[in-house]
């Protein structure tokens, strides 16, 4: 009984506003400070350099850029194009890592084009990429997730370099 009335005690507050507000407009400046437009994609800046931290555009085959606003494109951040419908990828060679879950659960993607500037894939990088078939990894990359290919279920062949710890 006590919960309930807690409950519905907050909820009342809530729904009038006694428990404070932000000041109007305050969520969605820091929300647009955060984040900027390119095209299909949405990006953080880092001093000279630009990591994609979301895909907008409507799948099919991309192409990243190699730079935005004069800013090298170094950086696949985590979940970027998590979920899009596209059917293939070409990262440029300015950029060095992929975050975790950046493609996960592309399920159309069929080819993907990594450059042998690429060092680091985070964790299940590329998980649920159903429609993948084969994967070349370039010998620039050191790091690699055990989970990095998990549910990619027609994936027959993945070559990772002697250079991958």
């Amino acid at each position: 009984m006590k919960k309930q009335i807690l409950c519905c005690t907050a909820a009342i507050l809530l729904a009038a506003g006694g428990l404070g507000t932000l000041p109007a407009g305050t969520l969605g400046t820091a929300i647009a400070a955060s984040a900027a437009a390119y095209e299909d994609f949405e990006y953080s800046v880092d001093g000279d350099t630009v990591t994609i931290t979301e895909y907008k555009g409507k799948g099919g085959d991309v192409v990243i850029p190699s730079e935005i606003d004069g800013k090298k494109v170094t950086a696949i951040g985590e979940f970027a194009f998590e979920g899009s419908d596209l059917t293939s990828v070409t990262i440029p060679d300015t950029v060095t890592s992929i975050g975790w879950e950046a493609f996960r659960y592309c399920g159309s993607l069929k080819s993907v084009t990594i450059p042998d500037s690429v060092t680091d894939f985070g964790w299940e990088a590329f998980k649920g990429c159903s429609s993948l078939k084969s994967v070349t990894l370039p010998d620039s990359v050191k790091t690699i997730s055990t989970e990095m290919f998990m549910d990619c279920d027609i994936l027959a062949s993945v070559t990772i370099p002697i250079s991958v710890k």
